[in-house]
């Protein structure tokens, strides 16, 4: 597989996850094949991960005083 390896080795150990920005709030990545797959055939498998953010809103009339 040919593209940007979004493994990034931290100095301290271990690593971190460079995913591609799609807008602010959302961020995604495809790799080859799946660790966690309950195939047994993991030839030609794609992961896609993803990161979103989304605001923690909590209606006010719902909050205990």
């Amino acid at each position: 597989m040919k593209g940007k390896n979004y493994c990034v080795l931290l100095p301290s150990g271990g690593y971190t996850i460079d995913l591609t920005p799609i807008t602010e709030n959302f961020s995604i990545r495809f790799a080859e094949g799946g660790e966690l797959t309950f195939f047994s055939d993991k030839n030609g498998l794609v992961r896609i991960e993803f990161m979103t953010f989304i605001p923690w809103i909590i209606d006010k009339s719902l909050e205990v005083e």
